[in-house]
């Protein structure tokens, strides 16, 4: 089976897109809080729940699966956190109860473990090369051992 590789301009202005996008599903359901908490009459304890939900899985997921882009690569470790993303915006989208945004919350959150850091290795070497200076802030990719 052969990989599609993208052009160098594809390949930048892919991880560029993946980075906005984890930027924006990570932030813009904030803005719907209130409204959920004025509709189902939420306590404060459960708005307050609905905003740690996504840093506590945020942070087991990078403690659990950190390494996971050295297992099964890059580009795979991406699209499981768009599809996680896709999965927690859907439920985020036709919740009835909290019960479904608390579940589509946490898949934010596990969606932003899986893309920040992989989306920069590819954004920054895929630049073009008088604009590559991020590399030099970040650590080098690791290989897999055998």
């Amino acid at each position: 089976m052969t990989r599609r590789v993208l052009g160098r301009r594809a390949s930048y202005y892919t991880a560029a897109a993946v980075v906005a996008h984890t930027i924006w599903t990570s932030a813009a359901p904030v803005l719907t809080y209130p409204l959920y908490a004025d509709e189902w009459h939420l306590s404060t304890f459960t708005t307050t729940s609905i905003f740690a939900v996504y840093p506590i899985l945020v942070v087991a997921t990078l403690v659990v699966f950190g390494n996971l882009s050295d297992f099964i690569g890059r580009r795979e470790t991406m699209l499981l956190g768009l599809v996680a993303s896709a999965i927690g915006s859907l439920l985020f989208t036709v919740a009835p109860d909290v019960a479904w945004v608390l579940v589509g919350r946490a898949f934010m959150g596990i969606a932003s473990a899986c893309r920040p850091a992989h989306p920069l290795r590819p954004w920054s070497s895929s630049a073009p090369p008088a604009r590559q200076t991020l590399p030099a802030a970040l650590p080098p990719p690791r290989r897999p051992s055998a």
